[in-house]
């Protein structure tokens, strides 16, 4: 056996899915800043930090999977799993509604994930699915989808008060994601 070649990169996986969360994040909330991988506090208040906490699971890679259909055609993958975790920052010293601030910013995010994909009632969807891109080429390609997991208590949440600086407040969100690569 010989050992990976050096330039060894996986077009997939967990850096996929935080370029493609970084995009779908920005895009759909415009007026708050993000700082991804970055888990201590954002560069700029009020801001979030996202993060991939981890939940490593083997994916099933099996032709038979199937995923949907994609433009009428049958779609097989694979399933993969993580947690990341999103935290909305503010400081009470600067803003002195840190506290409904934090809230808000965490309101955006649940209503944001729960609606992504989702079809409303006219049958137009309510947010657009949030895509998963191989980003290793350009343009980035689509390669899979990303979603909330459907069942109770995907999303864990906590309000925190810095315990050094009381004047931060934060609002942390634990959310178990999917996501799905297609197969050729």
């Amino acid at each position: 056996m010989s050992p990976l070649p050096i330039d060894f990169k996986w077009n997939s996986g967990k850096s996929a899915l935080m370029g493609s969360l970084a995009d779908y994040f920005t895009t759909q909330i415009t007026d708050e800043y993000f700082d991804f991988d970055n888990p201590i506090l954002p560069v700029k208040l009020p801001g979030y930090g996202v993060t991939e906490i981890g939940l490593f699971n083997l994916a099933p890679i099996a032709f038979e999977h199937f995923l949907g259909y994609k433009d009428g055609e049958p779609l097989y993958g694979k399933k993969n799993q993580t947690l990341i975790e999103v935290s909305a920052w503010d400081d009470e010293s600067i803003h002195p509604d840190a506290v409904g601030k934090v809230r808000q910013m965490r309101d955006k995010i649940v209503y944001v994930l729960y609606n992504a994909g989702r079809v409303g009632d006219d049958g137009v969807f309510v947010l657009p699915p949030i895509k998963l891109y191989d980003y290793s080429a350009s343009p980035a390609t689509e390669i899979g989808l990303i979603e909330l997991d459907p069942s109770d208590n995907s999303i864990n949440e906590k309000f925190v008060v810095d315990p050094v600086n009381q004047n931060i407040k934060m609002y942390k969100l634990l959310i178990r994601l999917f996501w799905y690569e297609y197969l050729d």
